[in-house]
């Protein structure tokens, strides 16, 4: 899945269809390997200044 950046104006339905999204592509738990899979990571990003640097995404796999 690749990945899509999200951003316009206030009130257009941003978060609306990044819930839908997250919603329809749920967690999975595989039990043999005790693992989670989440196909969808979502982060709002606040007003101020933000980063997210490879590191952190590699710590979520």
């Amino acid at each position: 899945m690749p990945s899509v950046a999200v951003y316009g104006d206030s009130g257009m339905g941003k978060t609306m269809i990044m819930k839908r999204f997250r919603d329809q592509h749920p967690p999975t738990f595989n039990s043999l390997t005790g693992t989670l899979r989440t196909p969808v990571l979502a982060i709002e990003r606040l007003s101020r200044p933000f980063r997210i640097l490879a590191c952190d995404l590699v710590a979520f796999g």
